[in-house]
């Protein structure tokens, strides 16, 4: 299942990181445990570019609270999208550079 958190969160905007923060944690934890506890997959859709910074960090938090099948679902064309999606490496090994 693909979530559009600004769908979800109507104030979930970048101006107001904090704010939006919360509200869309209120909005999307009860949303993620019900999805954990029946087996469904959850992937956080970036919409929009702008978003992506705030969209990362609510994902990082709400992982941090509960642990699912969860993912963000990124446009790789976009050049912001690599090669470190999360802040972090790629994984080494045969399908990642390790960079």
């Amino acid at each position: 299942m693909a979530i559009k958190v600004s769908a979800l969160c109507p104030r979930f905007d970048p101006i107001a990181p904090e704010a939006a923060m919360a509200d869309a944690m209120a909005r999307l934890l009860p949303v993620l445990e019900t999805a954990r506890d029946r087996g469904v997959s959850v992937l956080f859709d970036m919409e929009q570019r702008s978003e992506q910074p705030l969209t990362l960090e609510l994902f990082r938090r709400c992982v941090s609270r509960i642990n699912g099948p969860f993912g963000v679902a990124l446009q790789a064309y976009l050049r912001s999208a690599a090669p470190r999606p999360m802040g972090g490496r790629w994984p080494s090994g045969p399908r990642g550079s390790g960079s």
